[in-house]
């Protein structure tokens, strides 16, 4: 019989190799117990007075064990609060110092034998705000007539329009005033006099809760005096713009049959609070 050339070039299967394992040995010894840790606590052993809060002055503390600690950190004692460690003077006796830290209001007082005595944290730094001005615009000069029922911007002659703009994207507080006087005023009957705080760019609308108002006396002998200081309500103001133009308007429903009602100054300012 003849062998084919094709049966010749046949690859050979490669072999499987298979590790069958042994039987398992007996158990080894049990190791040796591992040492005992550390409690991350402590206790007082005896009376302590803290001292002042300003993490220069020093004070020892018997404790029942300092072994877990480090110069440098901070310690929380309930009745006292923060501390932190300043130097380890033994095994049982450490340095601490009491920080001007916001809640350490407890200087003077005593911390007693049997306190605990843990780890803490650190007072978070402040954060920081940007260092922006208030802005201010005190109007005076030639007096502000107050005429019409419809809201008008407060001009006076010699300081122009009262009105601020902000500089800053955030929360502001902003407080106005106006004096207000009658001029040789008499009116029929009772009058209202407005006021109101309003953004003028930016898409204009009222300040929130800043409107306020007073009304006249009925008057036929002509008034000449100072009729009050309208004091607006300080209200928050926040804006994500860093150009808002804020001012101050008045109106009154009906003007006097003579004289007139005037603002002589005014002020606004506005007060930069928080992003």
């Amino acid at each position: 019989m003849s062998i084919g050339l094709q049966d010749c070039c046949q690859v050979c299967p490669t072999p499987e190799t298979v590790n069958i394992p042994g039987l398992p040995g007996a158990d080894g010894d049990d190791g040796d117990a591992g040492t005992n840790g550390v409690s991350a606590f402590t206790l007082t052993l005896d009376d302590f007075i803290i001292p002042p809060a300003d993490g220069a002055t020093p004070v020892t503390v018997e404790v029942a064990d300092t072994s877990w600690m480090a110069v440098g950190e901070p310690l929380f004692m309930p009745d006292g609060l923060f501390f932190l460690v300043d130097a380890i003077v033994d095994s049982t006796h450490i340095q601490v110092t009491y920080p001007a830290w916001e809640a350490n209001v407890n200087a003077g007082n005593t911390i007693t034998a049997g306190t605990i005595v843990t780890p803490s944290g650190w007072q978070p730094a402040a954060t920081a705000l940007p260092t922006t001005d208030p802005v201010t615009k005190y109007g005076s000069g030639t007096a502000h007539t107050i005429t019409g029922a419809s809201f008008a911007a407060v001009v006076f002659g010699t300081s122009g329009t009262q009105e601020v703009t902000l500089t800053t994207a955030g929360t502001w507080l902003l407080q106005a005033r106006a004096r207000v006087d009658f001029v040789g005023a008499t009116f029929a009957a009772v009058r209202t006099v407005s006021f109101k705080n309003r953004r003028t760019n930016n898409t204009a609308g009222d300040v929130t809760n800043s409107a306020t108002a007073f009304k006249t006396p009925l008057s036929v002998a002509a008034l000449t005096y100072t009729a009050l200081d309208v004091v607006f309500p300080p209200v928050t103001y926040a804006t994500a713009n860093v150009d808002d133009v804020l001012q101050m308007q008045v109106a009154i429903d009906t003007d006097p049959g003579a004289g007139s009602v005037q603002i002589v100054e005014a002020d606004i300012v506005a007060t930069y609070l928080h992003p």
